[in-house]
C-alpha cells in the first residue's frame, strides 16, 4: 500500500515517509484531513493541495477496539492499587519519621561526646600541665643538689 502511493505520486518511499510525518505530526496547511466513520469502522484520509487540485497523499482503515475491561473493572483495579500506594506511602512516612528521629538522637548523642571529649582535653592538659611543672621543680632540685657536689 505504502509503494502504491510513493508509485502514484512519483516519489521515493523515503521521502513519501518525510512527508507522510509532516502531514501527521505538523497539521500542514497543505493538507486536508477527513475522517469518515460507518459504524464500528472508519477510514481516515489525508489530501494533499497543490494550488487547485488535490490529491489523495494517504489513506488508512481504523476500527474500533473494544476494551479489554470494563470500566467498573478498571476503577476497582485502580482504587486497590490507590489504597497499596496509600499503605505504602504511609509505611515509608513512618519509616521517614523513624530514621529523622534516630538522626536528632545521634546528632545530639554526637554533641554530647564532643563536648566530654572537649572537658576530657581540659582535664588531661591541666594535669599534664601540673605534671610537668612538677618534673621541673624536680629538675631544678636535683641541679641544685648536683651543683652542691661539684
Amino acid at each position: 500500500m505504502v509503494r502504491e502511493f510513493a508509485n502514484s505520486l512519483n516519489i521515493a518511499i523515503e521521502e513519501y515517509f518525510t512527508q507522510v510525518k509532516l502531514a501527521m505530526l505538523n497539521h500542514s496547511s497543505d493538507f486536508v484531513y477527513d475522517l469518515k466513520t460507518n459504524g464500528s469502522s472508519a477510514s481516515f484520509k489525508w489530501i494533499k493541495k497543490e494550488g487547485t487540485i488535490k490529491i489523495l497523499h494517504g489513506s488508512v482503515e481504523l476500527s474500533k477496539d473494544e476494551p479489554a475491561t470494563s470500566k467498573d473493572a478498571l476503577i476497582e483495579a485502580l482504587l486497590f492499587k490507590n489504597e497499596n500506594l496509600e499503605r505504602e506511602l504511609d509505611d515509608v512516612k513512618k519509616i521517614n519519621h523513624n530514621l529523622n528521629n534516630e538522626l536528632t538522637t545521634s546528632r545530639d548523642e554526637l554533641k554530647k561526646i564532643a563536648n566530654s571529649q572537649s572537658e576530657l582535653e581540659k582535664v588531661l592538659y591541666a594535669k599534664f600541665v601540673q605534671l610537668l611543672n612538677t618534673k621541673k621543680e624536680r629538675i631544678r632540685v636535683l641541679e641544685g643538689c648536683l651543683s652542691k657536689y661539684e
